[in-house]
């Protein structure tokens, strides 16, 4: 008999992160939407986000780029 645990119950989520550069943007005059995806287990959609949107702030703090992110919005789906 396996044991499971309970991150293993949850459902997965397909999370892209929508995000521009603004800083970047009025360096260069090029406006762009850049994205990050992940997927997530977690309970449900609100909570997937979330998980998301703090996995993408991690990355962003251990990135060399000094631009500034803002996140334009979070997509989610159920993933099969």
């Amino acid at each position: 008999m396996s044991a499971t645990t309970p991150k293993a119950l949850e459902p997965g989520f397909a999370v892209t992160v929508r995000y521009r550069e603004p800083t970047y943007e009025l360096q260069t005059g090029r406006v762009r939407e850049y994205s990050s995806c992940f997927v997530i287990h977690a309970p449900d959609e609100r909570q997937a986000a979330g998980r998301a949107v703090a996995r993408f702030k991690l990355f962003e703090s251990l990135s060399s780029v000094g631009w500034t992110r803002e996140i334009v919005r979070v997509e989610v789906s159920r993933v099969h």
